[in-house]
């Protein structure tokens, strides 16, 4: 339909504004239907704080689940879950050493909801460093082109909230 009124002879400068701002709207919604953002308040110890949540689908960086949590206690911690053919791969990086050793400390858990929900924990790596906001991408070079097309999403949020319950 755009590209039939875009070939009219009959258009004005107007209608081809409008139209330019109607194909702007539609890639701003399908860009934004490739992932999905959430914050989840949650307690941890006495204090609240959000885990900032994407679970990435339609794209090449499908099947993942990134958090990011600020805490007090464990300082800021951001994940990153892949998931290709069934299996799970992840990367923590802790500010705090404190964060990491809570983190270690529940890999067991970690591993026991993610296999409930039907996949196999593969790979987890833990980091220590200073983390800047919004400059954690983690670790998936070539790994997301080739990316399985059977992630199920309900699994992208069963990693997630296992991850929710190890930070708490």
């Amino acid at each position: 339909l755009l590209d039939e009124e875009y070939g009219n002879n009959q258009i004005t400068s107007k209608h081809l504004t409008a139209l330019k701002n109607i194909n702007n709207g539609i890639e701003l919604v399908k860009s934004l239907s490739r992932s999905e953002h959430y914050e989840i308040p949650v307690a941890i110890g006495d204090q609240i704080t959000n885990i900032k949540l994407t679970i990435v689908h339609g794209t090449k960086d499908k099947g993942n689940v990134q958090m990011s949590v600020d805490s007090e206690q464990l300082g800021n911690i951001n994940a990153d879950f892949s998931v290709k053919n069934g299996e799970v791969k992840g990367f923590i990086l802790c500010e705090q050493r404190a964060g990491l050793e809570a983190m270690k400390n529940g890999a067991e858990d970690l591993e026991s909801k993610i296999e409930q929900a039907g996949l196999t924990l593969n790979q987890l790596n833990y980091g220590v460093g200073n983390i800047s906001s919004h400059s954690y991408t983690g670790q998936r070079g070539n790994q997301a082109e080739e990316m399985n097309d059977n992630v199920n999403t309900e699994q992208l949020y069963r990693i997630a909230k296992a991850f929710v319950h190890q930070v708490k």
